[in-house]
């Protein structure tokens, strides 16, 4: 994950959801929130949509966070000066 990349965090808001978003923040990325309430078909619309090249998500079999590529060959980037997406 490099600067300008988009991230999904795929977590309930929490101290780890938080410390993901500073992480992001401090490396330059940018961040799209996607709260695991959420419905399976609006998940995967926002995933499709956003063409997100990367997802934090929580593994439970290892009990700690994972980076999951969620594309194959070189992720596009978005501007330097974005900080988030939020889907309305």
């Amino acid at each position: 994950i490099r600067q300008g990349h988009l991230v999904v965090i795929h977590l309930p808001r929490s101290v780890t959801w938080i410390a993901c978003v500073l992480g992001l923040v401090k490396i330059g990325a940018v961040y799209l929130p996607l709260d695991p309430a959420f419905p399976e078909e609006r998940k995967r619309l926002l995933l499709e949509h956003s063409r997100a090249p990367f997802m934090v998500e929580w593994d439970d079999a290892s009990k700690f966070l994972r980076v999951k590529s969620l594309q194959q060959g070189n992720p596009f980037v978005l501007s330097q000066e974005a900080l988030y997406v939020i889907f309305t």
